[in-house]
């Protein structure tokens, strides 16, 4: 996931979020990579990169937030899930994982 810098800093109330997913083999042949831009709020792009930085534990309320936000939201975007990619919010071991590095560009 990359995020530019700027977008961050900004007053926006929606930023362009770029989601990479690599190219892999299948015994059915190559799964070309693929690149999707989605329009995240600026506070649900700071949540998810605030779960990357910091560990949450499953009990924690605003980290639970942050999932719902995700599953309500992302998770359903027909783009999203053309990526074949699971879930980007997992809980493991009783603590949330945002399992995308998060990138910063300038």
């Amino acid at each position: 996931m990359t995020v530019k810098q700027a977008d961050l800093n900004g007053i926006q109330t929606k930023i362009p979020v770029t989601v990479y997913r690599k190219s892999f083999d299948t015994a059915f042949g190559e799964v070309k990579d693929k690149t999707e831009e989605f329009k995240l709020t600026l506070e649900f792009a700071h949540k998810l990169k605030s779960l990357t930085a910091n560990q949450f534990s499953t009990e924690n309320e605003a980290a639970v937030k942050i999932e719902d936000t995700y599953k309500k939201g992302l998770h359903k975007e027909p783009r999203f899930l053309a990526l074949g990619l699971r879930a980007l919010i997992r809980r493991d071991d009783g603590i949330f994982k945002f399992v995308l590095p998060y990138h910063i560009t300038e």
